[in-house]
């Protein structure tokens, strides 16, 4: 059996724009949407912000994967999965101190 490399018709194509914006040097806020080419439909999009400071920081996303289906009388739909991202993240007392001995 010859092995085929992967022909451009059979990989999915697809558009993702990802932006970044910096508020404050603690503050970002970001937001990402990708597009599926061949169904023709926005696959998902995600936006959230994050917040740092000296021992802890927070991460939140809200988003929402799309699933394009059809439906057992023949018409197009899509199934909708939403979402909420929620980090913390929390550095160890001591970290970072610098000792100078005393």
């Amino acid at each position: 059996m010859e092995k085929r490399p992967l022909s451009f018709e059979t990989t999915t194509k697809e558009v993702s724009l990802t932006t970044k914006y910096n508020y404050k040097n603690n503050l970002k806020f970001n937001a990402k949407v990708a597009y599926n080419m061949n169904d023709k439909n926005l696959k998902n999009w995600e936006t959230g912000a994050y917040y740092k400071r000296k021992c802890w920081s927070v991460n939140v996303a809200v988003g929402q994967d799309i699933k394009p289906v059809i439906k057992s009388d023949g018409s197009r739909g899509s199934i909708k999965n939403n979402y909420v991202k929620f980090y913390l993240s929390v550095l160890p007392f001591g970290v970072g101190i610098k000792n100078n001995g005393d």
